[in-house]
């Protein structure tokens, strides 16, 4: 299952494959770098920086991108009904949000989570098996 979505100037791609949740930017979908105009008198050697770079979304948009995101993963949770998912925080200094995310998931959706690592792993509460 996948999601293709695009905010402001970045494009987005949610997927769920082999109980695996995933989520990145799609560069090749985006205007997220802008080069500069070259300049006639300086020789281009390709070591100018570029003007902008986004490795993150920017923040007046990570409240989009969340509604988007998590309107994914009910359809993935709703279509599956998975007894284990799993995803993977793709940089330390998400952790802390990521774990209040995976917590929020977890207590919505009746799994409990376990953190190993960067990896957030739920499994179906047993007493909602049925």
């Amino acid at each position: 299952m996948e999601k293709r979505f695009r905010v402001g100037d970045i494009a987005y791609v949610a997927q769920y494959r082999d109980h695996h949740l995933s989520f990145y930017i799609d560069s090749l979908h985006s205007n997220w770098m802008k080069l500069p105009a070259p300049c006639p008198s300086v020789p281009r050697f390709g070591d100018l920086p570029p003007e902008r770079i986004y490795g993150q979304t920017p923040s007046n948009n990570i409240w989009a991108v969340k509604r988007e995101l998590m309107h994914f993963v009910d359809a993935v949770l709703a279509a599956h009904r998975p007894y284990f998912f799993r995803f993977t925080a793709n940089e330390p200094k998400k952790l802390v949000v990521y774990l209040r995310i995976a917590q929020r998931l977890a207590n919505r959706y009746g799994y409990f989570v376990v953190r190993d690592g960067k990896e957030f792993l739920f499994y179906k509460r047993q007493d909602l098996c049925a």
